[in-house]
This record gives structure tokens, C-alpha cells and sequence, in this order.
């Protein structure tokens, strides 16, 4: 039996190889793609095209079809030469064919899915692991779930790209209860509850991370300050004060100057 995180991996190339199948006429280039904590995500830049959530409904329904095909997916491995030959057209494969030469590399996965006739139907640049066949993953374990955009490697000087995540577990009863827990979660969104109680407001000339308490916040925070001391007070502890600004003296000897001078707040 695969580990989940091996089905989950497995999903994003299904994925993949749905999003290629229900826009056909679309130049679509593959970033990075892991399972993560609670299903998995994809990175793809569709070029001009923009894609929506509407569209998720379509391909997700186009990977529930490719998973009743039973494809099997394979493994192989390319050397360098072959690699950057295959996906001599997608520059992010031979960034990362690149960087992993750099770094020592010398054999590069290549998994593809084929039909039981043996028709190749989807390849892509990985090693894995993936489960043997499709019909190993559960069709109602799974649910795509949102779009967000994320710059290619984390750097915001790169491309953004398309990122898709979905959700998947090993069956549609986790699968419900966890989406449920989600939309439990969404009623107790601080952000709810903070106007719905008035607990605290937010300014845009402040900032929206940067709430101001209210009274009922302040109590709230007061409550859990005294809460807090008496676990303390009996342990040896003792409260002291600190000023909130300092010389520059103090962040040139920790680093902070150098690296983030004309950000600090300065008095003169």
C-alpha cells in the first residue's frame, strides 16, 4: 500500500497531465510541484491564458477519468545530455537540470504514464516516488481546492506563476471530515471574530497586520498578561522594563545596521 504522501505526490502529475488534456491548445510550462501536509500543489505558467477557479471543476473532473484508466506510471532515468535534450524547451526544467548538475548530479528521473495498451499519455521530470497504477488512488480521496500565485523559486525578481492546490487523503471520509474542520475553522476566523466582538480594528495607515485593541480586546489581553504572571511570579521570575528604541550602536554590533539600515526608524 503507497504512503499517502506518495499518493499525494502522485496526484499533482495527474493533474498535470488534466490540466494538458482539458486545454489542449494552451502552451503550459510545469514548475515545482510536492505533496505537502494535507494533499499537494503545482506550479504551471499558462503564459497569456489566465486561469481561474471556475476551471478547477473541469479539471478535476478530467483527473477522476484518467484515474478509472488504471495508467501506470514508470520510472526511468536520463543522463545529463539526454535531460536537457527532452526539455530543451521549458526553461524552468533546465534551470533545475542545471542547478542539479551543479550540485553533483549525474542521473535524471523521468517518470511517465502510459495506458494498459502500453500509449504514452504524460511525462514529466522526477524521481518520485509515485504509486504503480492509477487505480491506487482513491477518486473521492481528493478535491482541488484553491489557485494563488507564487513567484518561480521563491524570488519575487522571477516570474509569478499559477500555483493549484488541492487536498487528498486516503479516503473521501477524511477527506470530508477535513474539509468540514475547514469550514468550521472559517466561522472562527480571527479576523470574524475580532470585528463580530469587537475586539480590535485595523487602519490601512497602520498597517492590516497591526491591530489596535479595543476595550474588550484590551481586557482580553489583560486577563491572559495576569493569567500568565501567576504561573510565573512563584519560580523565581521577575518582570523587568526595556526600551522599544536603542543607539545605533546596538544594531551595527548585532548586524541589524548593515543589513537593514534605511529600513530602521531613526530619531535625530
Amino acid at each position: 500500500m503507497p504512503e499517502l504522501s506518495t499518493k499525494r505526490h502522485s496526484l499533482s502529475h495527474i493533474m498535470s497531465q488534466a490540466i494538458a488534456a482539458t486545454f489542449p491548445d494552451i502552451t503550459i510550462l510545469r514548475g515545482v510541484g510536492p505533496a505537502i501536509d494535507n494533499g499537494f500543489y503545482q506550479d504551471y505558467d499558462f503564459g497569456d491564458f489566465s486561469l481561474t477557479e471556475a476551471h478547477l471543476k473541469d479539471v478535476e473532473k478530467k483527473m477522476k477519468h484518467i484515474l478509472k484508466q488504471n495508467q501506470i506510471f514508470t520510472q526511468s532515468f536520463l543522463t545529463l545530455d539526454e535531460a536537457r535534450a527532452k526539455y530543451a524547451g521549458d526553461k524552468y526544467k533546465i534551470e533545475l537540470i542545471n542547478d542539479l548538475a551543479t550540485g553533483g548530479e549525474t542521473r535524471f528521473g523521468v517518470y511517465t504514464n502510459t495506458l494498459q495498451n502500453g500509449t504514452l499519455t504524460y511525462d514529466d521530470l522526477c524521481a518520485g516516488p509515485h504509486v504503480e497504477k492509477t487505480a491506487e488512488l482513491d477518486e473521492n480521496s481528493f478535491k482541488l481546492d484553491r489557485i494563488a500565485g507564487a513567484y518561480w523559486r521563491g524570488d519575487e525578481k522571477n516570474k509569478m506563476l499559477t500555483r493549484i492546490y488541492g487536498v487528498a487523503f486516503e479516503n473521501r471520509e477524511e477527506l470530508d471530515a477535513y474539509i468540514k474542520q475547514q469550514e468550521e475553522a472559517k466561522k472562527r476566523d480571527h479576523r470574524i471574530l475580532g470585528a463580530k466582538l469587537h475586539l480590535f480594528t485595523v487602519s490601512p495607515l497602520v498597517g492590516s497586520g497591526l491591530p489596535m485593541l479595543k476595550p474588550n480586546g484590551m481586557t482580553i489581553r489583560k486577563e491572559l498578561e495576569d493569567y500568565l504572571w501567576s504561573l510565573h511570579k512563584n519560580h523565581g521570575y521577575q518582570r523587568v522594563w526595556t526600551p522599544h528604541i536603542a543607539k545605533i550602536d546596538l544594531y551595527e554590533m548585532s548586524g541589524h545596521a548593515a543589513k537593514f539600515g534605511d529600513e530602521l526608524f531613526r530619531v535625530k
